[in-house]
């Protein structure tokens, strides 16, 4: 007699032979779709492809009066400054064949309509990525407006707007953050980060979000706030009973002000590779939420189109800017930090 009389080695354990499959009615997605900043960022408006604001300064303090029974005399002035930005498509196509409508898959009733859920998601965070984006050839505008049809635009990200306050990681003092291209990565100390709160006051700003990625997150939750002489670090207890450590910092208290600490997974963290003195990922953004705004020429939608022979199709399309009204002023960034924690 058989061995296998009477057995799943007969019958099958495997799929395609006689007993069932066991397929869990379900799909997990293993891939992260959270977009922390375009959720959080104010959405408005667009009315043309290129968009611009007005910025304006006051005059510098004086400490001198002004003379008894002076004449008149005009004082200078200085004129708005224009600030602009271009919005860029950002989108997918979607096609399944009518076979495969027709079939009755795992997870889900209809392909298609599942293929419109995951394009969506990876939309809106390729809008994040963008948003986050080194400098580049967008920073030019012009060159980018002009380019030829059939060239996608690229609108200009943070990193184009932050110049002014824009400091490497290896940086400690006042003065001494200044972006090098010959500085190598560096952890994120809590001098420089100190500093550059205080160098982004000093300039008008108050940021009250900070975006960082997950090795810099891990950085500022290991710093040590405010120690008296000889003191020992702040701890802080979420719950005694629950014997629990707490290195999670969502939120800083400087001397500047409260900032809410955001870990979003698209500020890029660095490579640590040999050219990181160049790399302007490992980054961390001081913002000043309300004046950073997303301006939809179009929102992200889907549009089912025709048939396609035996196929149905659509798309995904939506059309944005990044405004930034301060121009950068009121806000800032320290980039070059390291990725080993």
């Amino acid at each position: 007699m058989a061995f296998d009389l009477g057995t799943s080695y007969l019958y099958g354990h495997v799929a395609g032979v006689v007993n069932r499959e066991s397929v869990l009615d379900m799909i997990s997605n293993v891939d992260p779709f959270d977009t922390p900043l375009l959720n959080m960022m104010p959405k408005v408006p667009a009315r043309e492809v290129t968009e611009y604001w007005l910025q304006d300064t006051l005059a510098a303090t004086s400490t001198g009066g002004l003379a008894e029974g002076r004449p008149f005399a005009a004082a200078d002035q200085t004129a708005p400054s224009r600030l602009s930005n271009i919005t860029q498509i950002f989108g997918k196509d979607i096609a399944v064949s009518e076979t495969q409508q027709a079939v009755s898959p795992y997870g889900f009733d209809d392909t298609f309509l599942y293929q419109i859920m995951k394009g969506t998601r990876e939309v809106m965070r390729n809008v994040e990525r963008r948003l986050f984006s080194p400098s580049d050839q967008s920073a030019v505008g012009t060159a980018v407006i002009a380019s030829a049809a059939g060239t996608a635009r690229a609108m200009k990200s943070l990193d184009d707007f932050i110049t002014g306050n824009s400091w490497h990681a290896a940086g400690t003092a006042i003065g001494g953050l200044a972006a090098g291209t010959e500085l190598s990565a560096a952890r994120l100390s809590e001098t420089s980060f100190n500093t550059a709160l205080q160098l982004i006051y000093q300039d008008g700003g108050q940021p009250g979000f900070i975006f960082a990625s997950p090795s810099s997150k891990r950085m500022i939750s290991g710093y040590a706030g405010t120690v008296a002489a000889g003191g020992s670090t702040p701890t802080v207890y979420l719950n005694a009973t629950e014997r629990q450590i707490i290195r999670s910092v969502n939120s800083y208290l400087s001397d500047f002000g409260l900032l809410n600490v955001v870990l979003d997974r698209w500020e890029a963290q660095a490579a640590n590779g040999p050219t990181d003195h160049t790399d302007r990922n490992g980054t961390i953004h001081f913002l000043d939420l309300p004046k950073v705004q997303a301006a939809f020429l179009r929102p992200i939608r889907f549009r089912r189109l025709a048939a396609d022979g035996d196929r149905v199709r659509g798309q995904i399309t939506g059309e944005l800017t990044l405004r930034v009204l301060s121009g950068g002023l009121a806000m800032g960034r320290i980039w070059g930090i390291t990725n080993l924690v």
